[in-house]
């Protein structure tokens, strides 16, 4: 609800709170009790700070995605590709703030905790269920190597997109794509992917953009990516390649979209 409120005008609500409805990574966020509607929550809160003009406070509320950093891996490339520098500071401070508080409750010790609890095999199950591309590599047994080089590609796809094409285009390439290469992720995080369908699928007019984000979003979809259904166990990872290629097709094709 503080999403939507929050959302710009521009895609309408109404457009948002349809995909929301049609997301079933929200569902399992509620089944699997996520912390990713906080994700939401500040997505929705810097996007209005940003139209507002206000910058430094978009990339404060922007740092309290480090709660899922390894989602955002890419967000940098938003930030230098449309030169957002201010938002910039503001994501530094706010992350040297939450730093600071993090060794004020945990102690000097907490780093070292914390990777060990990272190192974990217990926190990393089902690799097969990972909507990324750690989880496509580890279905059909590809070699590190390959799980390198796709990383390596929808990075660079994701800076194209970010450098020339409009502020929201932009958006979606850095959250689409830090969901791709991240090493660890699961069903409900793809809710990251309801701003990213909200837009396009309002602002697109390159008809493989938009069928391939309602591929994303279609309960469908998840069904039998989470089934193992084969052969479309592997439809969700295609089609959120897919996507990023069609954005980098559509910002080469229309200049600014």
């Amino acid at each position: 609800v503080g999403f939507l409120a929050l959302w710009k005008a521009t895609p309408p609500k109404l457009t948002a709170a349809l995909t929301c409805c049609l997301a079933p990574a929200l569902v399992s966020c509620l089944i699997n009790g996520q912390d990713v509607f906080f994700l939401l929550l500040w997505i929705g809160l810097a996007a209005r700070l940003l139209a507002l003009n206000r910058p430094v406070a978009t990339g404060l509320v922007l740092s309290l995605c480090l709660q899922k950093y390894h989602l955002f891996a890419l967000a940098p490339l938003w930030i230098v590709g449309q030169r957002r520098w201010r938002a910039g500071v503001g994501v530094c401070a706010g992350a040297a703030g939450l730093l600071a508080l993090s060794f004020v409750g945990a102690g000097w010790s907490w780093p070292v905790e914390y990777f060990r609890v990272l190192s974990a095999p217990a926190i990393h199950p089902s690799v097969e269920l990972m909507p990324n591309i750690h989880g496509l590599a580890s279905m059909d047994g590809f070699s590190f190597g390959f799980e390198v080089l796709l990383v390596t590609l929808v990075a660079a796809a994701v800076w194209y997109v970010c450098r020339h094409g409009s502020e929201d285009y932009a958006m979606c390439a850095a959250l689409a794509g830090g969901l791709l290469v991240s090493r660890h992720a699961y069903p409900a995080d793809a809710s990251l992917l309801i701003p990213v369908a909200a837009i396009l699928l309002h602002k697109s007019s390159f008809q493989p953009t938009r069928i391939l984000t309602f591929i994303c979003i279609f309960p469908m979809t998840h069904a039998l990516f989470t089934r193992g259904v084969f052969p479309f166990d592997h439809l969700l990872h295609l089609s959120l390649l897919g996507m990023i290629a069609a954005m980098l097709i559509e910002v080469r094709r229309f200049p600014n979209p």
